[in-house]
């Protein structure tokens, strides 16, 4: 991430970094942080930039700030990169494809990672499914359906990108898996019209 986007300096010192994230980010900024690791330097600054991480992702916030918050990252993703077509489900961007995963286990992170470490340990969405589930922030149940359907749509979106084509398949190829992701989005941010908010 580039602390003032594009009007910001390229590389900016550690310390920087930190005070950008802890006083300046966006929660969108927070919300790819979840998502960040080094993948080459010193030990001492991955290290650093590790525990800068854990001190911005344990920040103490308000339950409903942050599921607003997220609710309104969401629905500006869909404004912008997200054009529904009748018969078509997009494997990131539809209703209950990717981006709501991705989205839920972000806030569910935010939310709960203050109180269990654990969620912090890792980068991926998978493994921050197993994380919840182990918490118990997500029953087993849950924890199925969200594992499954992002695998399922992630190799999908691979192989149709091998093919040099779009990340959509029919509409009712994922039905069951949609609908389930749908409700524990609904369950979770108590959204009672799911397609007006994202």
């Amino acid at each position: 991430l580039r602390p003032s986007g594009s009007s910001g300096l390229l590389v900016t010192h550690i310390d920087g970094f930190r005070d950008y994230q802890l006083n300046h980010a966006w929660l969108w900024e927070h919300q790819a942080l979840i998502k960040a690791r080094p993948v080459f330097g010193e030990n001492v600054k991955n290290a650093c930039f590790e525990d800068i991480r854990r001190e911005v992702l344990t920040m103490a916030r308000k339950p409903a700030e942050l599921r607003l918050g997220v609710l309104d990252m969401r629905a500006k993703i869909n404004e912008s990169l997200y054009t529904s077509q009748a018969g078509v489900f997009d494997l990131k961007y539809s209703p209950g494809a990717m981006v709501d995963i991705e989205f839920l286990v972000q806030y569910l992170v935010l939310r709960y990672g203050r109180y269990v470490p654990a969620l912090l340990q890792w980068t991926d969405v998978v493994r921050q499914i197993q994380e919840l589930n182990h918490a118990q922030i997500l029953t087993d149940e849950m924890a199925h359906i969200l594992k499954r359907a992002y695998l399922l749509y992630r190799a999908t979106g691979h192989k149709l990108s091998l093919q040099e084509k779009p990340k959509q398949v029919e509409d009712n190829r994922f039905d069951v898996l949609r609908q389930g992701v749908e409700g524990i989005w609904r369950g979770i941010f108590n959204s009672i019209d799911y397609i007006s908010v994202v």
